[in-house]
C-alpha cells in the first residue's frame, strides 16, 4: 500500500492537469473536477498515513526482534566456542565487545524502516512502470529503459561499500581491541601517566584508518551523484519524447501527464533504491558474520551430548606421552612426550615454567599425540560438560564478578544449595569469618572484578566456589604467587584443608607451597626430568635441588 501511493498520485495528477486545462468558459465544469480529484487526494493522503504508521511500526518492532535475538545468539555462541577461538588476535576481548554492540545493531539495515522502504520502493518502481505503458507505452517504454542504468549505478555503489566495509570492520577491530585493553587496565595507564600516549596512538590508528577509506569514499560519492542526476536526464528525455508525441497527435495531454509523472517518479524511487547501499552493506557483512559464527563448530564443543558419562569417579590422573603446542604457536612444543599420574586422594605438584597442565585437564585444549585419562578414560572419549562438573579451578588471578559475595560463591554450581552447604565450604576455605564481619555478611558487593576485597580474600572466595562444585579432581595454577607472606599463609591453608580428600594437582613455582605434595614432578622443556617427594629429590641433588638452593639464595638476597 506504501509503495502504491505514488504511481495512484500520477493517475489523480494526469486528470487534475487535464481538468485545470479547462477554458474559462467551463469554470463550473473545471471547479467540480478539481473538488473530485482533491477528495481523492485527501483520502489518498489518509489512506498513505495509516500504510506508513502500519509499514514503520511492524517493521520496525520485527527489527527490535531480530537485533534482540541476533545479540543473544551472539553472546550464546561465543561462550560456546573452545579457547583457541579465543586465542587469535581478531578474537581479543575489545573485538568481541565491539561485534556483539555493532554488528548486530547493523542488522536493522537488512529490517526495520530500511527493509520496508526498499520494499516501498521496489513496490513504487513496478507500479509506476505498470501505469506508465498502461497509459502511454511509448513514452513508458523509452523513459523505464533507462531504470536499469539507475539501478546499475546504485549496485555499483553498494559494491564498493560493501567491500570497503569488510576492510573497516577489520581495521576498526584493532582499535576497538587496543581502546579495550588501555580502559581495562586504566589504573596501570593512570599510575604511569600515560594517557596522552595512548590517545595519541589510538588517534594515530584512526587517521590511517581514515586516509585508506577516502579512495572508497570518493567512488562510492560518484556513483551516488551520478544516479541522482540521471534522473533530470530522465526528466528531460521524457519531455523531449512526450511532446513530440503529443505534436503528432498520438496521445492526449491527460496520457502524457500521467504517463510523465508516473515514470518520473519510477525514476526518482530507481535513483534513491540504493541511497540505503551504506546500511545494506554493514548489514551484509554484519550478516556474513554472524552466520559465520552461528556455523562454526569447535573441535572441543560443549555443547555436544555425545561422550560417555562417568558415574562415579574416583578421581586417578595420568597423562600418556603428551604432545602438546598451543594452536596460535605451532612452532613453539609445550609438552614433550609427558607421561605421569595421580592416584585418587593424592596431592601431586608440577614445577613447570608454564602453566599449561590445567587446560589439558579441563580439556580446553587436546594434546597433538598421547593421551589424557580420568579412571582409565580418555577424556576425550567423555561427555564434556559431564566431565567437568568434577573439577575445580583455583587459579593466580581469581575470577570475580560485579555482585555479591554470595553471588560469586554459587557460581561454582548450577544447583540450588542449602545456606549450610554455602557456609560450610567458607569454613574450609577460611574465609567464613571475615565474611560475617562484614556489615552486609555474604550481600556484601565485590565491585568489578573484585576491587573491594585484597588478593587473599578473592583468593579465599575462589577456594569456596571451588568447593562448592564438591570435585573429585582440584586444579590449583599458581594459586598464592600473587600473595604477600601473610596472606599466602592463610589461603595455603585453606588450599591445604581443600585438598582432603580428593586429587589435587598443583602448578607451582615457589617450592615452600609444594614441600608436602605425595609427589613432585619436575618439568624442564616439557618433559618430566624429575619425580619424587621433596625430601628424596633433596637427597638426589639434581634439578630440584638447585630450583631449591637458587629460591633459597633468592630470598637471602632478597
Amino acid at each position: 500500500m506504501a509503495g502504491g501511493g505514488n504511481p495512484a498520485q500520477a493517475v489523480f495528477f494526469g486528470h487534475a492537469i487535464q481538468a485545470l486545462a479547462l477554458p474559462p468558459q467551463a469554470y463550473r465544469v473545471l471547479r467540480a473536477e478539481a473538488n473530485y480529484w482533491s477528495r481523492w487526494y485527501l483520502f489518498l493522503a489518509l489512506l498513505m498515513l495509516l500504510a506508513y504508521v502500519g509499514e514503520l511500526t511492524t517493521f520496525g518492532y520485527c527489527a527490535e526482534k531480530l537485533i534482540h535475538r541476533a545479540r543473544a545468539l551472539s553472546f550464546k555462541y561465543l561462550l560456546r566456542q573452545d579457547l583457541a577461538y579465543f586465542d587469535l588476535n581478531e578474537n581479543s576481548a575489545g573485538s568481541l565487545t565491539s561485534f556483539l554492540s555493532t554488528e548486530t545493531m547493523a542488522l536493522e539495515g537488512l529490517s526495520g524502516s530500511t527493509l520496508g522502504n526498499f520494499l516501498s520502493l521496489l513496490t513504487t518502481i513496478v507500479a509506476a512502470l505498470a501505469v506508465g505503458i498502461a497509459f502511454s507505452w511509448k513514452l513508458g517504454l523509452v523513459c523505464g529503459a533507462t531504470i536499469p542504468l539507475l539501478l546499475g549505478c546504485g549496485f555499483f555503489r553498494f559494491w564498493i561499500l560493501e567491500r570497503e566495509e569488510q576492510r573497516m570492520k577489520k581495521a576498526y577491530s584493532s582499535s576497538a581491541s587496543y581502546a579495550c585493553e588501555a580502559t581495562s587496565a586504566i589504573r596501570t595507564v593512570a599510575s604511569l601517566n600515560r594517557e596522552e600516549d595512548i590517545w595519541q596512538n589510538y588517534h594515530g590508528q584512526l587517521i590511517e584508518q581514515n586516509r585508506r577509506s577516502f579512495r572508497s569514499v570518493a567512488k562510492s560519492s560518484i556513483l551516488y551523484a551520478a544516479s541522482e542526476s540521471l534522473t533530470l536526464l530522465v526528466t528531460a528525455l521524457a519531455f523531449w519524447y512526450g511532446g513530440k508525441l503529443i505534436a503528432e497527435g498520438e496521445y492526449t495531454i491527460l496520457q502524457y501527464f500521467v504517463t510523465f509523472s508516473a515514470v518520473i517518479l519510477s525514476a526518482q524511487s530507481a535513483g534513491t533504491a540504493f541511497a540505503f547501499a551504506p546500511n545494506l552493506s554493514k548489514a551484509t557483512q554484519a550478516a556474513v558474520q554472524l552466520k559465520k559464527l552461528f556455523d562454526r563448530k569447535p573441535d572441543i564443543d560443549i555443547w555436544s551430548e555425545e561422550g560417555k558419562v562417568l558415574e562415579n569417579v574416583e578421581g586417578s590422573l595420568e597423562f600418556r606421552d603428551v604432545h602438546f603446542r598451543y594452536p596460535t604457536r605451532p612452532e613453539q612444543p609445550v609438552l614433550r612426550g609427558l607421561s605421569l599420574s595421580a592416584k585418587p586422594g593424592q596431592y601431586v605438584a608440577l614445577r613447570v615454567r608454564e602453566e599449561h597442565g590445567h587446560l589439558l585437564i579441563e580439556r580446553f585444549y587436546d594434546p597433538l599425540t598421547g593421551g589424557i585419562y580420568v579412571d582409565g578414560e580418555n577424556i576425550a572419549s567423555l561427555n564434556l560438560k559431564e566431565y567437568r562438573k568434577h573439577l575445580a579451578l583455583v587459579s593466580q588471578e581469581p575470577a570475580l564478578y560485579q555482585g555479591t559475595i554470595r553471588d560469586n560463591i554459587l557460581l561454582g554450581t548450577d544447583r540450588d544449595v542449602p545456606e549450610d552447604k554455602i557456609f560450610s565450604v567458607c569454613k574450609q576455605a577460611n574465609i567464613y569469618e571475615f565474611i560475617v564481619s562484614l556489615p552486609d555478611g555474604f550481600n556484601t558487593l565485590c565491585g568489578s572484578k573484585g576491587t573491594l576485597l585484597s588478593g587473599g580474600q578473592k583468593q579465599r572466595i575462589a577456594i569456596a566456589r571451588a568447593l562448592l562444585r564438591d570435585p573429585k579432581v582440584l586444579l590449583l595454577d599458581e594459586a598464592t604467587s600473587a600473595l604477600d607472606s601473610e596472606s599466602e599463609k592463610v589461603v595455603q591453608a585453606a588450599l591445604d584443608a581443600a585438598a582432603k580428600g580428593r586429587t589435587t594437582i598443583a602448578v607451582a613455582h615457589r617450592l615452600s607451597t609444594i614441600q608436602n605434595a605425595d609427589a613432585i614432578y619436575v618439568l624442564d622443556n616439557g618433559r618430566v626430568v624429575e619425580s619424587g617427594r621433596h625430601l628424596e629429590l633433596l637427597a638426589r641433588k639434581g634439578r630440584y635441588f638447585e630450583l631449591v638452593q637458587l629460591q633459597s639464595l633468592r630470598k637471602a638476597q632478597g
